[in-house]
C-alpha cells in the first residue's frame, strides 16, 4: 500500500515537471523575435526609420555640392566646394517611419570635416567660416533636436519628414575657392 502511494506522488511529481517544463518551452517557441538591419518584428510590430538613401537633392549658390553615401542613419563624406563669400549647400532629405513604432531621436552625431577645427551645439557646427545645420526648414531655423518624434505610419502609408543639410560659407575673406569635405551626420533612434 505504501508502495503504490509512493508511485503515485511519484507519478504527480513527474507528471507535474513534464506540464511545467512543456508550458514553459511553448512560451518560449511562441515569442518570436527576429531582428535584421534597421528593422525588428516582434508581435508583428516592425522598427523601420531613418533617411531615405534614394532622396538627396542638392541645391546650391556658388558651390558644387555633393554627398557621398546616406543610408539609414548617416549622412556621410559630405563635400562642397565654395567660390565666394555667401556660398551656400543645400542638401533635401528625407527622414522615413515606415515602422508601426513611432521613433524619438535619442542622439546627433556631427563629425567635422577633414582637418577643419569646429564647435558644435546640437545640429549646428561652425568650423571657422563654414556652419552646418540640420533643420527642419531650408533657411535653417526649425533645427533637428534630441526628442523629436517621428509618428509611425499610417496603415500601409509611410510617415515622411524632410531634412535639410545647410552648409554656408559665410564672412570669408573674398573670393577664393574654399573646399570642405568629409563631414558627416548621424541620427540615432528610440522607441517612443
Amino acid at each position: 500500500m505504501i508502495r503504490n502511494k509512493k508511485l503515485i506522488y511519484g507519478g504527480v511529481i513527474i507528471f507535474s515537471l513534464t506540464l511545467i517544463t512543456m508550458s514553459i518551452a511553448f512560451a518560449l517557441l511562441s515569442s518570436n523575435v527576429t531582428m535584421t538591419v534597421n528593422k525588428t518584428t516582434q508581435n508583428a510590430l516592425t522598427w523601420d526609420i531613418g533617411f531615405d538613401p534614394n532622396t538627396k537633392s542638392t541645391g546650391n549658390v556658388n558651390a558644387d555640392c555633393s554627398v557621398g553615401v546616406i543610408n539609414k542613419t548617416t549622412v556621410s563624406n559630405v563635400s562642397a566646394k565654395f567660390y565666394k563669400t555667401d556660398s551656400k549647400c543645400l542638401y533635401n532629405l528625407m527622414l522615413v517611419n515606415n515602422g508601426d513604432i513611432a521613433g524619438q531621436i535619442s542622439g546627433i552625431t556631427m563629425t567635422p570635416p577633414t582637418g577643419m577645427s569646429c564647435t558644435t551645439n546640437g545640429s549646428t557646427m561652425t568650423c571657422g567660416n563654414v556652419k552646418y545645420t540640420v533643420s527642419y526648414d531650408p533657411n535653417g531655423e526649425q533645427l533637428v533636436q534630441i526628442g523629436d518624434i517621428l509618428e509611425a505610419k499610417n496603415g500601409t502609408t509611410a510617415t515622411k519628414k524632410n531634412v535639410f543639410l545647410n552648409v554656408y560659407y559665410e564672412l570669408g575673406e573674398g573670393v577664393g575657392n574654399f573646399t570642405a569635405q568629409g563631414f558627416s551626420y548621424q541620427l540615432n533612434f528610440s522607441q517612443k
